[in-house]
């Protein structure tokens, strides 16, 4: 009987995942094909459905992907001390890479087709309520150290820091780069001011 390798199989699944990407960046989502997977990946059909029954399982898996990177960085923010700064350093780095051009437009397509699936939505929406609900945590612990002083609630706080990030990767996906300086400047003084208010 053959033994399952789970680093085989994780490893399989990011190729699978990375080649559908590719795939979806090359012919957008609604015209790619399992078939097209399956050839990217160097898979048979059987194979490619052993780890993945459709195309909706695979942007699943994507948004999944990106949700656990996210939350680890959350996760491993400091309570204590000088909070502020790497709040602003883990947003502007996470919008460098969505506005990326080849995740921009994977993003596009995963976002296009959340308007033709429900179910793709309803994952989508879950997948933002589990990194606000991260950050809620996150900013609760803060404050409760003395480490950021709010001006508002914290869930208020963390949907503005949602929104300011969403605005960044926007900014930074229409503006030539020589911009994106300036305008992180911007983004670093909006961030203080939700997380130091009262300072002087």
């Amino acid at each position: 009987m053959r033994t399952v390798n789970p680093e085989l199989q994780s490893r399989r699944r990011a190729e699978i995942i990375s080649a559908a990407e590719g795939c979806f960046l090359k012919r957008g989502f609604h015209q790619t094909s399992m078939q097209n997977i399956a050839a990217a990946s160097g898979l048979s059909m059987g194979l490619l459905y052993r780890y993945f029954a459709n195309k909706e399982a695979i942007i699943d898996a994507v948004a999944q992907r990106d949700q656990e990177a996210s939350l680890a960085a959350i996760a491993a923010l400091p309570v204590q001390g000088e909070v502020v700064t790497p709040w602003v350093t883990l947003l502007i780095e996470g919008a460098d890479m969505a506005s990326s051009p080849d995740y921009a437009a994977v993003s596009s397509e995963i976002l296009a087709e959340a308007n033709r699936s429900p179910k793709i939505r309803e994952k989508l929406q879950a997948s933002e309520a589990a990194l606000e609900l991260a950050i809620i945590n996150k900013l609760a612990a803060q404050q409760k150290s003395g480490a950021v002083d709010l001006s508002d609630s914290v869930k208020s706080t963390a949907q503005s820091l949602m929104l300011l990030f969403d605005g960044l990767t926007m900014r930074k996906l229409v503006t030539p780069p020589e911009q994106h300086m300036s305008i992180q400047k911007g983004f670093d003084r909006m961030v203080r001011g939700l997380l130091s208010h009262g300072d002087d």
